[in-house]
């Protein structure tokens, strides 16, 4: 690799690391240091939950969201019907015409 390359690809390096620090600054975190630091919590954290907590707090994840979805389901119905009612109020409002 030529000095031209290596100085291209080091800039680029920063440019990139800059970034990465810009990013995860947008989302509270200081440094990389604090980015692998919170990884490696993180992991020990899950490294601590057994199967069966994990499978059991999916199974209520699943849940939930099959109650969101129907109470979705509810909400467009609902929508709908008030939107029947709303045009039938404003066909008896309007004056008859001859």
């Amino acid at each position: 690799m030529e000095a031209d390359d290596l100085r291209r690809e080091t800039e680029e390096v920063v440019r990139i690391h800059g970034e990465l620090v810009r990013r995860l600054g947008r989302q509270g975190i200081r440094d990389v240091a604090e980015l692998v630091e919170r990884y490696q919590q993180l992991q020990r954290t899950m490294a601590s939950l057994t199967r069966e907590e994990l499978d059991a707090a999916l199974i209520r994840i699943g849940t939930l969201l099959d109650q969101l979805h129907l109470i979705r389901g509810q909400i467009g119905e609902l929508s709908r019907m008030h939107q029947t009612l709303v045009r039938a109020f404003d066909e008896v409002d309007q004056p008859a015409r001859d």
